[in-house]
């Protein structure tokens, strides 16, 4: 069941977008906007872009940047765009998610860092850092961010951090 409040922000269909890549493995930005137009088309209100389903261990910040902001011009007020903006250094996942919101996403997705395994404070303090404390008041203010972890890799679910900056 959906919450509410997710799906009054969301709406009830997001998907998790494959990042095309053309022949010679550059990212595809036209094939990505066709993409996304279809699938809002077929009824998504959402996308997750640049997730770890989207080959983001394997496209650099410039590109997961650039496909954001151009789905996001294609597509309008007409689905939101999620993005994902986690890696395994705090300051460089902090810097993604202001880029990401300042390219045009509507909402922020944080894979924690699942090879390191950090403990419990660990995982929260890089929650805090990318959801509140480093990131711009643009962010807090304007965006929603939602971490994940890798339960199999990290052993233990994430704990209700800090207040998230009024969340």
């Amino acid at each position: 069941m959906v919450s509410t409040r997710a799906a009054e922000h969301f709406g009830t269909v997001l998907v998790a977008m494959v990042t095309p890549f053309d022949k010679d493995m550059k990212l595809d930005v036209d094939a990505g906007v066709k993409l996304a137009a279809k699938l809002v088309d077929d009824g998504c209100d959402g996308l997750v872009l640049g997730g770890t389903t989207g080959e983001s261990p394997t496209t650099s910040t410039a590109e997961k940047l650039t496909l954001i902001r151009e789905v996001k011009n294609a597509l309008g007020e007409r689905a939101k765009i999620v993005a994902g903006a986690g890696n395994y250094s705090t300051d460089s996942s902090v810097d993604l998610a202001q880029q990401s919101v300042n390219a045009g996403a509507d909402a922020l997705l944080i894979v924690t860092p699942y090879y390191s395994k950090p403990p419990q404070e660990g995982l929260s303090a890089f929650q805090d850092s990318c959801v509140c404390c480093r990131c711009s008041y643009h962010v807090v203010r304007h965006s929603r961010a939602y971490s994940y972890s890798h339960c199999g890799r990290n052993c233990y679910e994430i704990g209700r951090s800090s207040e998230y900056c009024g969340y």
